[in-house]
């Protein structure tokens, strides 16, 4: 059933930024070439030419507010409206659970994310190439010279493979995060919006007031801290993987706890509009 509640998702996503990562794309590589190539003008048509070549810089950055804009509309709305508006009466008498819907919408903006970021990276690439400031030969040659990096230490293969689980994690907690503020947001029969944003600001504020007294309790033992930097010294790969060992476990915390308040809250004291 998450197969076909992600088949949905993904042609609504679709729907909406197809459209903006192909404009975003070609008005990057359209600029890139503006930049880059000289073509013999007449005086008149040059300066009408130089006036007007601000426009496509413009556009571009246009487009990339755009992405952002609506990539965060999409995971407020999607479950505001999708789940706790009044789609959310179509969407809780399908015969799926609140875990089947949690997971496909989480999954959905994963993915809206993850092409968003690929987009991103390949905008920039089609701005750049054209000017040479980033050639192919560059590309190649990073790529050899990490698989020269892996061969010469296998432990970077772990620490690519942790930083990546991590970004991923990170996205996923970050996600169930606004989830769960808007869970709590509609607990409220009026002003449930307003509601939603303190839960948010009302977690960050716990979290940060957590982290502050984790860190404090570190200090507390400079003799540890002292022994981590020495290792860290010492051992920069080996460090660098128990850190994000660390900070994996902790966005796998936050992204548990995140989930499984919302699915609760979904599950027991869902007040739909």
């Amino acid at each position: 059933m998450i197969g076909k509640l992600l088949k949905y998702e993904m042609r609504s996503l679709s729907r909406r930024f197809l459209p903006v990562w192909a404009a975003l794309l070609a008005t990057s590589l359209i600029t890139g070439f503006l930049f880059t190539i000289e073509v013999p003008l007449p005086p008149v048509l040059k300066q009408i030419f130089s006036m007007l070549s601000f426009i496509p810089p413009m556009l571009l950055v246009a487009l990339f507010v755009a992405v952002f804009v609506l990539s965060v509309l999409y995971v407020i709305q999607g479950f505001w409206k999708g789940l706790l508006g009044e789609e959310g009466y179509l969407m809780f008498t399908l015969p799926v659970s609140p875990h089947h819907l949690l997971i496909s919408k989480g999954l959905t903006t994963l993915i809206l994310l993850f092409l968003s970021t690929i987009v991103g990276i390949l905008s920039i690439l089609c701005l750049t190439l054209p000017s040479g400031e980033i050639t192919f030969r560059a590309i190649f040659r990073f790529f050899r010279e990490l698989g020269e990096m892996i061969a010469w230490d296998p432990k970077v293969v772990l620490l690519i493979v942790e930083v990546i689980l991590l970004i991923v994690l990170g996205w996923l907690a970050n996600i169930y995060y606004v989830y769960f503020a808007m869970a709590i947001g509609q607990l409220s029969n009026k002003h449930r919006g307003l509601m939603a944003v303190g839960a948010y600001f009302g977690i960050n504020i716990v979290l940060s007031t957590l982290m502050s007294i984790v860190l404090g309790l570190l200090s507390a033992f400079p003799d540890t801290l002292y022994i981590f930097s020495d290792y860290l010294v010492q051992n920069v790969l080996g460090a660098s993987n128990a850190l994000l060992s660390g900070l994996i476990a902790y966005e796998a915390l936050l992204l548990i706890a995140f989930y499984v308040g919302t699915a609760v809250i979904l599950k027991r004291r869902l007040n739909l509009e």
